[in-house]
């Protein structure tokens, strides 16, 4: 027996589509990318179709639509930042983050490359999630 996958797109402007046409729309984490998916049906199909031909829709309801869908997107988002700030995190030592603090602004002065960038970044979200577990 073969068995169906959902129907999965990372396209931000078909779900709301789709949504508004009745189709239920659920989303997926992964890795800090929201992923929309719904349960295949030839009536998804379609939809998808009159989406891609160009279905007029009513602009105020399928903005409307739109702004609901990413308002359950960004809560998702935030869950999974919490999420990830509870779950075990690497550390610095203190010598390390007496470092960073003091020479962050000559590491982000032009000119700094995007992996720098990067690395800066992910030591502010160290930082951060190891401030927000000291203060639960």
């Amino acid at each position: 027996m073969k068995v169906q996958k959902d129907w999965t797109t990372l396209d931000i402007h078909i779900a709301p589509y789709l949504a508004y046409r009745g189709i239920p729309i659920e989303f997926e984490n992964l890795h800090g990318r929201v992923i929309f998916t719904a349960p295949p049906s030839d009536e998804l199909y379609r939809l998808a179709s009159a989406y891609n031909a160009n279905d007029p829709v009513p602009v105020a309801d399928y903005v409307g639509t739109l702004r609901a869908l990413k308002a359950r997107m960004f809560a998702m988002r935030g869950m999974a930042k919490t999420e990830a700030a509870h779950a075990k995190l690497p550390t610095l030592n203190p010598v390390a983050k007496y470092l960073f603090r003091r020479y962050k602004e000559q590491l982000l002065s032009p000119p700094y490359s995007q992996e720098t960038s990067r690395i800066v970044d992910c030591i502010d979200f160290v930082l951060e999630a190891e401030k927000e577990a000291r203060h639960e």
